[in-house]
């Protein structure tokens, strides 16, 4: 279920380094959250120089979003807010006093698996665990 999606201006990050960020970012929440990492996904979007603005009115801001199952921790979280930052600082070099980051809690009857609520996919998922 983790997703993690972030915005740069365009420029800030080459190919290559869209690349080692999603992928990091994929460790990451696999490692925080102990989560398979089949299951994350993390996506770069791009912002030509007229599509974004900061309070400074220089577009060089990078910005994260992940969502997360509404039941993770607030520790969990704010793991999370820190490595995304420390990921964007690292591997594009991205000024950390201009990246800014949210998180969307989920509830699992609004999160999708393969078309079915993510709820129902647990379920089935601890029924099977517990018949072993």
């Amino acid at each position: 279920m983790p997703v993690v999606i972030f915005t740069l201006p365009e420029g800030m990050a080459d190919a290559d380094g869209c690349r080692q960020l999603t992928q990091l970012a994929c460790e990451a929440f696999a490692r925080v959250m102990g989560a398979p990492s089949e299951r994350i996904r993390a996506y770069v979007t791009q912002t030509g120089p007229h599509a974004a603005w900061t309070g400074g009115g220089l577009n060089n801001a990078a910005f994260y979003q992940f969502f997360v199952l509404n039941d993770r921790s607030s520790e969990i979280v704010a793991e999370l807010h820190k490595t995304f930052c420390a990921l964007l600082e690292d591997v594009i070099q991205a000024d950390k006093s201009q990246i800014r980051g949210v998180c969307q809690r989920v509830h699992p009857d609004d999160w999708g698996i393969a078309g079915l609520a993510a709820s129902s996919v647990r379920k089935a998922e601890l029924s099977s665990r517990n018949c072993r």
